[in-house]
């Protein structure tokens, strides 16, 4: 899966697959979108997210959205 991401999201994809090697939770995806949101541009999260959490790229940017309405 990480191999499919840009290069510039491929690092990250492979830290988030060891560290959730069973999937990411639900229960991990918004902490995990709200610590890597100031790292990332909107489109790229939304597309890293999408890949690991094995979402559609829509709700990977809704997702992303409630994260940033938090703020």
């Amino acid at each position: 899966m990480p191999d499919s991401l840009p290069p510039t999201l491929s690092g990250a994809a492979r830290m988030l697959c060891s560290a959730y090697p069973g999937g990411m939770p639900d229960s991990a995806y918004f902490a995990v979108l709200d610590l890597l949101y100031e790292h990332f541009s909107d489109r790229n999260l939304a597309e890293l997210m999408a890949a690991i959490a094995a979402v559609g790229n829509l709700l990977a940017r809704h997702g992303l959205h409630a994260v940033c309405a938090g703020d």
